[in-house]
Order: C-alpha cells, then sequence, then structure tokens
C-alpha cells in the first residue's frame, strides 16, 4: 500500500503529490563495476559457447531437438546481460 503526501495545490484545487515520492521509485545499483564487468563477460562468453555449439549442430546435421537443449545456455548469456544492462 503506497501513501502519498500531498502538499499545497495546483490552480484547480486539486492535491499536488510531495516530491518525495518520487525520489522513492529511483532504482539504486547494488553491484560495482568489477561486478558488473564480470555479469558482461560470462553472458558473453556464454552467447559464444552457444554460438558454437549451435554451429555444429547445424552443420553436422542434428535433429532440430538437439537445438532446443541450447535455449537454458542462450536463456543464462542474456540473463547476465540484462543485469549488466540494468545493474542488478
Amino acid at each position: 500500500m503506497i501513501f502519498e503526501t500531498h502538499v499545497g495545490s495546483d490552480d484547480q484545487g486539486d492535491r499536488v503529490p510531495d516530491r518525495r515520492s518520487d525520489e522513492a521509485n529511483i532504482c539504486v545499483p547494488n553491484i560495482n563495476t568489477r561486478q558488473r564487468r564480470m555479469r558482461l563477460a560470462a553472458g558473453a562468453i556464454q552467447l559464444v559457447i552457444s554460438l558454437a555449439l549451435l554451429g555444429v549442430l547445424v552443420a553436422t546435421g542434428a535433429q532440430r531437438w538437439w537445438r532446443l537443449a541450447l535455449f537454458p545456455m542462450f536463456w543464462g548469456s542474456a540473463v547476465g546481460f540484462f543485469q549488466w544492462r540494468d545493474k542488478t
């Protein structure tokens, strides 16, 4: 439940929200620069490995169902990139 503090009023008599409620919505990073670089590197390495395995599977003519096994690897790579970008 969010409680807003109202201060003053605008020209039409409606209440104007306090600025403190806007400051509460700001996201603060919870990792430092070194950890962000590590997540980016992990995501990039995992992406390269996943693409290499996909290339091997396509080149050898493996059944399409084997490619489905690469989904968790691509997912993990994406998570690393998103965590790097969002600083979480």
